[in-house]
């Protein structure tokens, strides 16, 4: 094959041409996203309960569907939220469940679960992977006086929603905000006593007098035809006239019937205004950069037929912060393709095979496309960051192909034999190098849950371009090295810089080859005191971003009303809109019934759009400590700071939504609240530990209407009525609906002035009965009490979850907070486990723990294969320690962050890290079958292999350097691996030239050659 290669060239060429065009053919297909196709198989099952408190809601909804939720197959773990007329029950099945399968199981269970809810409860499903397919948010600000809300929203679904649901790639829109038309009926209480008439009453006669009925069939003309009655209310003026006894007396007698709106439980301000939000979701395939084109060309389009006053703002764009995060990743790929460059004209001395080397990076990375889009794969900020990441890798097999080829040029060989030899004589262990790092990636394609989402993309993408490398080291590379005569090139400028490093190395070795013990301890005790380093470094799950917009969510006491929280909203939005870093700024509080949005109204969630990244002068992060600085001065709330899509993330750990916390288990809720109020208490006493998030000690303050039995035998009313009755009065119902211009219109009955009235006089609403019309406190007694603010489970058990701020070491206040604990004595049947964050990191890490020793393990068969024998390939694995090491005091001097991207750093350093290790053994060995002693042969191959080992070494750290820096989006995204790599690399040249000969003749000699 490789004869072939050689003489002919052209061939050759051409075939690569021909990958390039499909290589650029493939890039306009492959989609553009943030990152790789989650797919979460996390349902949320959401449930809105009108009036029920949360022990209510529990008992009633939350552990009905939970219990059905729990006969599901495959399902991992189940957590519930039960608060004041709200419920969320979350089920997360095994990873290897796709999304579509995993929201089918749960709404066969739920079809099962709801014959067990509360008549008119209708649960929501929400799969959490479509939450990531959120692309942008869109604010519509508008002015009352020339846009009346429920008109703006209406014409908002009708048209605008349509309208941009045809554009290629928009799965929905979710309008939220305005005001939900109705028709309001608000009757006359003292004309209802007049014709002996109650709210239940006019609710009956509505739904009686709308209606469609098929009334059967009937035969003519030898055809059957259906005969269908239509009774259907088609507006205003019909509902004004429904007959409510036969005086006749009409609806419009008795009641103020009105076009109107529902009770708002939520609000939407845009920039301090009332405004309506757009949220846009894409469909899971679809490129998120054309959505969004599409997206604003049609906003564009349709703007100027809003209503009047009307007018959209962005406040969130996805697209935005992908374009931003491939143009960084590209500017870093270019940046390090330059640098390699740079790199070998400086060791090599020619320009020509300099550009040869440099050139094949951009070919190698454009024919990947192809691979990438028959494995279904998209550009995103994994894959892009594993190209930057391999720019300085793929280099090193040409490198060390030409390296050789030079050597036999430089032993009176011609061009064409200097090439067959040479690539001849280093191919396999060339080979063997690329392999070994390959197979370091090879555990990523196992790798469950979230880490597998983000790490087999990475591992999948940078194997290829290393086997794509490979290829080209052994066959293009040596057939245009066969034709170029001149190979005595002008001496390479980093000369002397070699010389100095063999003059060095040669004595330093020889000391380490008289001192071997002293050697492997203090190689041991420098990994050892290294580890501790990454004890103080911060720490985070995904790495952190800067995608140019913060989500802000504040939390007031339970029971705060949405006129309060209102208040405090526009106090925050004041703030923000004060900064100078801050565009624009969105505010949803509360939420509406029906929807995916589940907040109660004393919770409240705003973005903030930040200048780009290029017109700022600080950070995103150093804009939420400004605002954090500001909005800690507001009493009486909790607030959280995240951006967009780390929210999203954070949500499908499900787990605590910060860095540190607990979760108590058991199984009654007030010794629950004793014990966490303990905990508490215990934790603010200790170092590090800032604040602690205590929901169970927060009550709700509820109104409770007990109906007597006895005054209901006796007054001849049951229950349900008495409860309905009151129903109407003080927070009214939806009794039925309409269909107009082809739109849902609620009927919405209530007293007038209902949601005002106070306990007096709540206790005197008239109710009808068989007697007449009596108060309800004869009826029922009514009374305030404190009720759980939320109650949370997880498997089906009661806990309480305490999330933590912290500002110390983790592992110290782990270990303090857990003894603690113990010395608290909790009840049998009551326990306490950690979370968050760093827990997630932690049991991470030990996976990738087990899946490095099985990489380890490939690594060594492929190095025993190459070298023919068990024993050598030891050394190389014995002495990896010394590079991760390096790796540790580069993350401590640079006080990098401990994240997904520094686990996967690590893999690839101990696929990378013995490429030259491999090849310098296989040096000692070829100098010793030449009959060269062994101390002999170890120093003869240093100093053959110190410029190769610099050269391969240091064009990988200058193509890191870039992402190193973090300055783009994407380069943050992969930062800590580039400083986790690059201090391993840098160690490893001490431990190639120096340590690993140790190592190796210390085998060598006690267990002689096998």
């Amino acid at each position: 094959m490789l004869k072939y290669c050689l003489k002919q060239p052209f061939v050759l060429l051409l075939l690569l041409l021909a990958a390039v065009i499909g290589g650029i053919y493939a890039y306009g297909r492959l989609p553009v996203d943030l990152f790789p196709n989650m797919n979460y198989p996390l349902i949320n099952v959401i449930t809105h309960y009108p009036g029920g408190s949360g022990k209510d809601v529990e008992t009633l909804v939350t552990r009905p569907i939970e219990t059905q939720m729990s006969t599901l197959q495959n399902v991992r773990r189940i957590s519930s939220t039960s608060q004041q007329g709200l419920s969320i029950v979350t089920v997360e099945f095994e990873w290897g469940e796709t999304g579509k399968d995993a929201r089918q199981l749960a709404a066969q269970a739920l079809s099962v679960a709801t014959g067990s809810l509360p008549a008119g409860v209708r649960p929501v499903l929400e799969n959490l992977g479509s939450t990531l397919l959120q692309i942008a948010e869109y604010g519509v600000i508008y002015n009352r006086q020339k846009s009346r809300p429920g008109e703006l929203r209406s014409y908002l679904e009708t048209k605008l929603a349509n309208f941009l649901k045809t554009v290629n790639g928009v799965n929905r829109v979710e309008v939220v905000g305005g005001e939900e038309r109705s028709l309001v009926i608000n009757p006359d209480n003292n004309k209802l006593r007049q014709n002996n008439l109650s709210y239940q009453d006019i609710a009956d006669k509505v739904a009686a007098n709308n209606l469609q009925l098929l009334a059967g069939y009937y035969s003519a003309y030898h055809q059957d035809r259906a005969v269908t009655g239509k009774g259907m209310i088609r507006g205003l003026a019909d509902l004004q006239n429904v007959a409510l006894n036969d005086k006749p007396l009409f609806l419009k007698n008795i009641a103020s019937v009105h076009v109107g709106a529902l009770p708002q439980r939520y609000a939407v301000y845009i920039n301090g205004k009332p405004g309506i939000a757009l949220l846009i979701y894409k469909n899971p395939h679809a490129n998120t950069m054309q959505v969004s084109r599409g997206v604003a060309a049609a906003l564009k389009t349709i703007e100027p037929s809003l209503p009047a006053g009307a007018r959209i703002v962005n406040i969130y764009d996805q697209a935005k912060v992908i374009g931003d995060a491939v143009s960084s990743l590209k500017d870093d790929i270019i940046i390090g393709i330059v640098l390699v460059a740079i790199m070998m004209i400086l060791f090599l001395g020619s320009l020509g095979t300099s550009l040869l080397v440099a050139l094949s990076v951009p070919v190698i990375a454009i024919v990947t496309l192809i691979f990438m889009d028959i494995l279904g794969m998209s550009l995103n900020m994994i894959t892009l960051g594993a190209m930057a990441v391999a720019v300085g890798m793929v280099v090193d097999d040409s490198i060390i192909i030409i390296e050789n080829i030079i050597r036999h040029r430089e032993l009176g060989k011609g061009a064409f034999a200097a090439a067959r030899d040479g690539t001849r004589e280093i191919a396999a262990a060339d080979a063997s190098g690329t392999l070994t790092t390959v197979a370091s990636f090879i555990p990523f394609l196992f790798l469950g849950g979230l880490a597998g989402r983000f790490a087999g993309p990475f591992g999948i993408t940078i194997s290829i371009m290393l086997l794509l490398s490979l290829v080209i080291s052994l066959s293009i590379v040596p057939a245009l090295m066969a034709r170029q005569k001149r190979y005595k090139f002008k001496e390479p400028l980093a000369m002397p810089l070699v010389s100095a490093v063999v003059a060095v190395n040669h004595r330093l070795l020889d000391t380490f080859l008289r001192h071997r013990k002293t050697v492997i301890f203090g190689s041991l005790l420098l990994f050892i005191a290294s580890s501790t380093i990454l004890f103080y470094l911060p720490v985070s799950f995904v790495p952190k971003i800067d995608e140019g917009s913060i989500l802000f969510e504040y939390t007031m006491p339970s029971g705060t009303s949405l006129q309060e929280s209102n208040k405090i909203g526009h106090r925050i939005e004041e703030i923000a809109l004060q900064n100078p870093q801050v565009t624009e700024v969105s505010r949803r509080t509360g939420s509406e019934e029906g929807t995916f949005q589940v907040e109660p109204v004393n919770k409240g969630e705003m973005v903030f759009k930040l200048k780009p990244a290029n017109e700022r002068k600080i950070s995103i992060f150093r804009v939420m400590k400004e605002l954090e600085k500001e909005t800690d001065k507001i009493p009486g709330i909790i607030t959280i700071y995240h951006q967009v899509t780390a929210e999203k993330l954070d949500e499908s750990m499900s787990g605590l939504p910060t860095l540190f916390g607990l979760t108590v288990y058991g199984g009654n809720g007030r010794k629950l609240q004793e014990i966490a109020n303990e905990i508490e208490k215990t934790a603010a006493h200790i170092p590090g530990i800032e604040a602690v998030v205590n929901n169970s000690k927060y009550k709700v303050p509820q109104l409770l209407i007990v109906p007597n039995r006895e005054a209901l035998a006796r007054y001849g009313i049951n229950a349900r009525d008495l409860l309905n009755e009151a129903r109407y009065y003080i927070g009214g119902k939806v009794i039925s609906r309409i269909i107009k211009n082809q739109r849902v219109i609620p009927i919405f009955l209530r007293a007038k002035n209902g949601s005002r009235m106070d306990l007096q006089k709540i206790r005197s609403i008239p109710i009808k009965t068989a007697l007449g019309y009596v108060p309800l406190s004869r009826l029922a007694e009514t009374k305030i009490y404190a009720g759980a603010a939320q109650i949370e489970h997880i498997n089906l058990q009661r806990v309480v979850t305490l999330p933590m701020q912290v500002g110390g070491s983790i592992p110290q206040i782990t270990k303090t907070l857990r003894q603690k604990i113990t010395a608290l004595h909790l009840p049998k049947g009551y326990f306490v486990l950690f979370g968050g964050d760093y827990q997630n990191l932690i049991k991470m890490a030990k996976s990738f723990a087990v899946y490095a020793v099985i990489g380890a393990l490939l690594i060594y068969m492929i190095i025993s294969l190459q070298l023919g024998n068990a024993l050598h390939p030891l050394a190389i694995l014995l002495g990896l320690p010394l590079p991760f090491a390096g790796a540790f005091i580069a993350m401590g001097i640079t006080h990098a962050e401990l994240n997904l991207s520094f686990l996967i750093g690590l893999i690839t350093l101990l696929g990378v890290a013995v490429n030259n290790g491999i090849v310098l053994v296989d040096y000692i060995n070829r100098y010793r079958k030449d009959g060269l002693e062994r101390l002999e042969a170890i120093e003869k191959a240093a100093r053959a292999r110190t410029r190769p080992i610099l050269l391969t070494v240091l064009t990988a750290v200058v193509a890191l350097f870039p992402i190193a820096l973090g300055i783009g989006i994407g380069s943050k995204m992969q930062q800590s691996l580039a400083i986790c790599v690059i201090g391993g690399l840098l160690a490893n040249i001490f431990f190639t030239l120096n340590v690993l000969p140790v190592i190796y003749s210390i085998l060598d000699e006690k267990f002689g050659r096998a």
